[in-house]
């Protein structure tokens, strides 16, 4: 079931990538060549979309608990089943909040969750 760090969602739209290698190169006027140097690993950025559909106060009560994970390093579960490891949440969108009936359900919630990868 998808999911971001334990929380349930209905959908959970998006991908991440693994860090990359930092690479900061420069030129020193009058000298032939360019010079690099390795920085390490970084900018594995992640933006997912979660999508609940429940009654209104559960969708609400979503968006708080997905809120409490900002600074937190969590799991992510997409819609295939995929396991995204190891992603530091830095900021939980605004609730974006539609009408939508169906069985048990009158409200779609869907927030943008996005950081980066940090294993």
């Amino acid at each position: 079931m998808a999911g971001v760090g334990g929380v349930a969602c209905s959908m959970v739209k998006g991908s991440s990538r693994g860090p990359s290698q930092r690479v900061e190169t420069w030129h020193v006027p009058g000298l032939s060549g360019q010079a690099g140097l390795l920085l390490g690993f970084s900018d594995g950025d992640f933006a997912f979309r979660a999508v609940l559909y429940d009654v209104h106060s559960n969708v609400v009560a979503w968006h708080q608990a997905l809120q409490a994970l900002q600074g937190a390093v969590v799991s992510i579960v997409d819609d295939f089943g995929g396991t995204h490891g190891g992603c530091l949440v830095v900021r939980v969108g605004e609730l974006e909040r539609r009408a939508a009936f169906g069985p048990g359900y009158d409200t779609r919630g869907e927030v943008t969750v996005e950081g980066v990868k940090v294993a």
